[in-house]
């Protein structure tokens, strides 16, 4: 939970005088994917990352979650059937919980899925170079990128 304010409150400034603008909040609709406590289990308990969805649904965001060992998900959160459900429309995604199945998605799957370019990888799964040269914009947590 000590992370939960950094990651609710990503901002990043823009190059070229832009405005600053919040990775999370200034979206439509946030694809949260993973709500365990740990990866690859289905124990939402006093998980950081079910905390984080919501704090941002508190705070009003448009969040649609999907947690793939858990699919009825929690209380006051909207849960995808599938990842595609959770990705289809987002205008971000936001990686919670290193399940396998994320970590093994590959940039060309994802674009497939969505439109979405901005990525914030809070558990450091995906290779912001792999990514970055597929044409998406990905803020890692802890790596000051």
């Amino acid at each position: 939970i000590d992370r939960v304010p950094e990651v609710a409150d990503v901002r990043i400034s823009r190059r070229e005088g832009r405005p600053e603008q919040n990775l999370i909040m200034d979206r439509e609709k946030i694809a949260a994917l993973g709500l365990a406590y740990k990866p690859d289990v289905d124990d939402l308990r006093e998980s950081p990352a079910a905390e984080v969805a919501r704090l941002l649904i508190d705070a009003g965001a448009n969040v649609y979650a999907f947690e793939p060992f858990k699919m009825d998900g929690l209380l006051g959160i909207r849960m995808a059937s599938s990842l595609e459900n959770a990705v289809q429309d987002a205008e971000a995604i936001l990686l919670l919980v290193r399940h396998t199945q994320f970590c093994e998605i590959t940039p060309e799957v994802l674009a497939g899925q969505t439109s979405a370019r901005t990525l914030i990888d809070t558990v450091n799964a995906w290779d912001a170079e792999t990514w970055g040269k597929a044409g998406f914009d990905i803020f890692r947590l802890g790596v000051g990128k």
